[in-house]
């Protein structure tokens, strides 16, 4: 049940993806429950499976959106007016994420954890740098966030959470955005002569 669950959810995150980035989800959404079918069928973990297979996809359609120019015809940032949201809800997302991790600890009082305090020392910093716009800590955040996805998947006790799936997928947006922001364009190249 919680398979189909995050099937469901990852279904619904690239539907969104495809029909902001391309305007079209249906057909990015079709391609993420095939891969999770897939996934789950070629490798024997049934819930590790998923979540392997959709961040190969989400890899693949990172690398895709990184290296692609949008055609002239088409609008560059169709679903939103200011292209400055994006990072805007990147880092908000991550210090959110940075303030739930110690609002959490508090609330725990299960003894002190150095670990959950760190965690939270990380976001806020690559927060911090997201804020700054720096394509680094943009790419480190996500990237962080997807490790410990992974990492909480593997876990007995963690529980699966939509909300850590919303952050990775504001984080995605982010850094993609930051990445368009400093692509060089081709007329401020020098001229030769």
């Amino acid at each position: 049940m919680l398979s189909l669950a995050i099937l469901i959810c990852c279904a619904i995150i690239f539907y969104r993806i495809g029909d902001n980035d391309y305007g079209r989800g249906l057909p990015l959404c079709v391609i993420s429950i095939l891969v999770s079918l897939a996934s789950e069928y070629l490798i024997p973990l049934p819930l590790i499976s998923i979540v392997i297979g959709q961040i190969v996809l989400f890899i693949g359609v990172f690398a895709y959106n990184a290296t692609r120019k949008a055609p002239s015809s088409e609008p560059q940032f169709r679903s939103l007016g200011l292209p400055e949201k994006h990072v805007t809800r990147a880092w908000m997302a991550a210090s959110i994420q940075a303030g739930l991790t110690l609002i959490f600890e508090v609330l725990a009082a299960a003894g002190f954890d150095a670990w959950i305090l760190l965690d939270a020392a990380i976001l806020a910093a690559l927060a911090y740098g997201v804020w700054k716009r720096s394509r680094v800590c943009a790419l480190l955040l996500l990237t962080y966030s997807i490790l410990n996805e992974v990492y909480l998947a593997f876990q007995d006790t963690a529980h699966f959470s939509i909300l850590r799936l919303i952050f990775i997928y504001f984080y995605f947006r982010g850094t993609i955005q930051l990445f368009r922001e400093h692509r060089p364009s081709e007329t401020s190249q020098a001229i030769q002569t």
